[in-house]
């Protein structure tokens, strides 16, 4: 009996043994240490809550994405080659006189995206698929502001991919670029969203409105991947990958791409109008918001421009904007993100506070002049060669100045009128002696005239009519 009772004394230990030592070392509870702000000692607290972690795999999406990345190669001007910009850089330059770069299918029917920095300075342009064959591209448009071109090539079934929505993307999730990094084709890395709504200041060099809110991941990418793909782990485009952080032109850790929900607003304009339709919010943003208003978050209103549906909704200087339909901005380049999905005459929810309350109020975005209009294809090109933007005159400014029509010039840079003489203020009354009654009207006069123009008009603070030879 005494023998029986000692096996049965033996297998309770061993059993209270096992659970003691499975419950110390391996028990399915996660074990955090945290500084107990009571004492001086370390304790062990369970986490609360752990999520399950599931293995990556990226082989289906890669299988499946790989052949709508295609390989772009343009034909560079001996006068043409890009300037290399640094340690911010794009990582693209042209060699044996051509440039290379990726770009992606995102139609069945034969349309591509790629940046605009891989085919500006160039022509004669290429695109090879992953089975090796050829088509020549055409360029439907580009966008300097945003580095995105779009091309088309013909054919139809194409592999593709579809755009996934980029406010979506979270900091942390993994990610993979394709490109043709180094001219070696189909090359698929991964890694992981390092951050959102980056700006690194690479595309004022050549945009006068530059939009900069970058994906940055540590994803790997070279020369040669420009224009390529960053996609999900479900195969979905999450963006166009553009620029990297570099001392050498080659990878160093940090790579950026224009997020999805920009790149399609800029390739449905111009596929839609040949041209980017830009909408603004109407306000400047200060960074930093003042220490006195106790806010955790958001963008600082430092002025709301007159004329801009920011001002007709309301919106005041002082009030910190913390949402745009429903998506937090806590940056200059998160706020021009967003605007940038939209276009003049789209509606937005704008959060904000002023005094310490929460408001909410409706936004009509509205182009640089003030209006909703839609320009045309070669409106783009036409102010940029003018160097201005133009504003309407409402009635009693007409009845001011006493003329019965006319456009005035609210910003003028480097171009074509400055070249002429004419200053900031200047109000257009008639382009070779036809009237202009708005700016609609004034683009599509300039945009039929090439060579020598005359402008009539008049300035705010003087009582006689100026007359402009304006170069074209």
């Amino acid at each position: 009996m005494k023998k029986y009772l000692a096996v049965v004394a033996i297998s309770v230990i061993s059993a209270l043994s096992a659970v003691f030592l499975y419950e110390k070392f391996f028990s399915e509870d996660p074990q955090i240490i945290y500084k107990d702000s009571a004492s001086s000692d370390f304790v062990s607290r369970p986490i609360i809550s752990s999520a399950p972690v599931i293995p990556t795999d990226f082989t289906v999406a890669a299988e499946a994405s790989t052949p709508a990345v295609v390989n772009i190669t343009a034909v560079v001007k001996s006068n043409n080659a890009p300037q290399t910009g640094g340690f911010w850089d794009f990582f693209d330059q042209p060699r044996s006189g051509q440039v290379t770069g990726s770009g992606v299918l995102i139609t069945r029917d034969g349309y591509v995206v790629t940046n605009n920095h891989v085919i500006a300075k160039g022509d004669n342009i290429t695109v090879t698929m992953t089975d090796l064959s050829e088509h020549t591209a055409k360029l439907v448009g580009r966008d300097p502001s945003t580095d995105i071109a779009l091309l088309k090539i013909d054919g139809y079934d194409f592999p593709h991919l579809t755009f996934e929505n980029s406010d979506d993307v979270k900091v942390g999730q993994w990610v993979m670029a394709i490109g043709s990094p180094l001219e070696l084709s189909s090359t698929v890395t991964a890694g992981i969203v390092s951050a959102k709504g980056r700006s690194i200041d690479i595309l004022g060099r050549n945009a006068q409105f530059p939009i900069e809110s970058f994906i940055q991941t540590d994803a790997a990418v070279n020369p040669g991947n420009s224009g390529g793909a960053l996609i999900n782990t479900s195969g979905k485009l999450i963006g166009i990958n553009t620029a990297i952080k570099s001392n050498t032109g080659g990878y160093s850790g940090y790579s950026f791409a224009v997020p999805s929900n920009i790149v399609a607003k800029v390739v449905s304009d111009l596929r839609d109008f040949g041209a980017v339709q830009r909408a603004f919010l109407g306000v400047s943003i200060s960074r930093k918001i003042p220490a006195e208003l106790n806010i955790d978050r958001g963008v600082y209103v430092e002025d709301v421009r007159q004329g801009s549906g920011a001002i007709d909704a309301g919106l005041k200087r002082g009030d910190v904007i913390k949402n745009i339909n429903s998506v937090n901005v806590n940056t200059m380049p998160e706020l021009l993100e967003q605007a940038a999905q939209y276009r003049p005459g789209d509606f937005v929810d704008v959060d904000y506070i002023r005094n310490g309350k929460n408001y909410k109020t409706k936004v009509e975005l509205r182009n640089l002049d003030g209006t909703t209009r839609l320009i045309k294809n070669n409106e783009s090109e036409l102010t940029n060669i003018l160097g201005a933007r133009f504003g309407e005159l409402n009635d009693s400014e007409l009845e001011n100045l006493g003329i019965g029509n006319g456009v005035k010039i609210n910003m003028l840079g480097n171009g074509a009128l400055r070249m002429a003489g004419i200053k900031t203020g200047f109000v257009i009354t008639s382009v070779n002696e036809e009237p202009v009654a708005n700016v609609g009207e004034l683009m599509e006069k300039l945009g039929n005239e090439t060579g020598i123009i005359y402008l009539e008009g008049v300035y705010p603070d003087y009582d006689k009519i100026f007359s402009y030879s304006v170069r074209m």
